[in-house]
């Protein structure tokens, strides 16, 4: 058994008094882990077990595999996520059925997770800004959403007061918020370790400054989804109470009711949560309410940055780019995902740490292909190189392959027909040039 926090186990014989016993001894159970398939590849992986009921393409597993010892990982073939946090991207994609060009904000996306079902829901025709201001859990993100081989994203590293620069513009904004980690205490004991009541005070006013300072760049009419990790009302309650007080309205989600999931409405709010003794994945509450209407256009630049496309003649060998929306940055070219005026109004609140899907870059007069390029299936007219799986982990791990090349200069790595990234031939030599931040450096026992 856990051993839990003594103020937490008052509160929740409080907060639960006809199934604190039951609540509390779930937390003790064995994890049921899960992933998020790609649906771009739909792999038969032989260690999925039952289907997550409100996620298409999400399973939990019979086992768990060493996933850092599977190219198909690496590749983007799946994402190892809890099945409750998919939940997210069922309440989304009922918020934006039969509507396109969506503009989404994850505004605390690291890992990555809960972006990469946004931008699987969005698709071509909209587009999604991640956020993550710690700039090594933001690397993490850049390379989770690149994995996923999409061109529909990019990523900014901000804190919440920079994007009160931006105003009246995305149509869906999510704020998975940090909080005291409550619903995490089966997985994780440090979340146990670092609990406390004040730390919950703490991340509930964290929490709403990071509302004060976002609410305004949710367009008119558009939704904001909250969640968080935790059970406290201090946390999930509280939020809902500050944003009906600070412009936007309950509304109530018509969505199909699954075993285990409680449905409670809060001051008119459709509230979803999700409890250690009712579902097989972690605690979650999940919650929308719609911006109002308020005297302000749309967001539009002021023409203090001018940011102009570039002609595809400069970046070779590549296929199904919009041409019209490559970019060029401190000598490496970007294919952006939204248009050059919506760009350029974000750039003037926003630092990007990447500006869409990598295309590449010269050096002197060699280029050198873009690996979010080459996952997001941007290249065409390179030799292509398919490795075993010992192979397939040393190109991983930057070590040399043994796998004769095809051809001499650049040539596209992959592993049971997904894209793992380049290396350049020159004579005799294999040069690795998968991303040196993403190389596996241990595999687990």
């Amino acid at each position: 058994m856990k051993i839990l926090p003594s103020d937490f186990i008052q509160r929740i014989e409080s907060q639960f008094p006809n199934e604190s016993s039951v609540f509390l001894n779930a937390i003790s159970k064995e994890v049921v882990h899960s992933l998020h398939l790609n649906p771009k590849h739909s792999l038969p992986l032989e260690f999925l077990g039952e289907s997550v009921p409100w996620w298409e393409n999400g399973y939990y597993l019979k086992h768990r595999p060493s996933f850092i010892a599977d190219p198909l990982f690496h590749a983007g073939g799946y994402y190892p996520q809890e099945s409750s946090s998919m939940f997210v991207g069922a309440i989304v994609k009922k918020l934006v059925s039969n509507r396109t060009n969506i503009r989404c904000l994850d505004m605390c996306a690291a890992p990555g997770g809960k972006s990469i079902l946004l931008s699987e829901i969005i698709g071509e025709n909209g587009f999604l800004v991640a956020n993550e201001v710690n700039k090594l859990r933001n690397s993490v993100l850049r390379e989770n959403l690149a994995k996923w081989g999409r061109d529909n994203w990019m990523v900014t590293s901000n804190s919440a007061s920079d994007y009160s620069g931006v105003k009246n513009f995305f149509d869906v904004v999510l704020i998975d918020a940090p909080c005291s980690g409550e619903g995490m205490f089966r997985k994780d004991d440090n979340a146990i370790r670092e609990w406390s009541f004040q730390n919950v005070l703490q991340c509930s006013e964290r929490q709403k400054d990071i509302l004060r300072e976002v609410k305004d760049c949710v367009a008119d009419g558009g939704y904001l989804v909250y969640s968080t990790c935790t059970y406290a009302p201090e946390e999930n309650e509280g939020a809902i109470d500050w944003l009906l007080e600070n412009g936007f309205e309950e509304m109530t989600l018509d969505i199909p009711s699954f075993e285990g999931i409680r449905l409670e409405v809060y001051n008119g709010v459709s509230t979803f949560r999700f409890y250690p003794h009712l579902t097989k994945g972690e605690g979650l509450f999940v919650c929308v309410l719609r911006k109002t209407s308020s005297a302000g256009s749309r967001g539009k630049g002021k023409g203090k940055k001018k940011i102009k496309a570039v002609r595809l003649e400069e970046v070779p060998n590549v296929n199904s780019v919009r041409s019209e929306l490559v970019i060029q940055e401190e000598g490496h070219f970007f294919e952006v995902p939204c248009k050059i005026d919506e760009f350029e109004y974000l750039s003037e609140s926003l630092y990007f740490s990447m500006s869409g899907t990598e295309l590449g870059e010269w050096k002197k007069s060699d280029f050198i292909p873009g690996h979010g390029g080459l996952l997001a299936g941007k290249f065409s007219s390179y030799m292509s190189l398919e490795l075993d799986a010992d192979d397939a982990l040393r190109f991983l791990k930057r070590e040399d392959i043994k796998a004769m090349t095809p051809t001499q200069g650049w040539v596209s790595i992959f592993y049971k027909g997904l894209p793992l990234g380049w290396i350049k031939c020159i004579g005799q030599r294999k040069n690795n040039y998968y991303p040196k931040d993403w190389r596996i450096r241990y595999l687990e026992s």
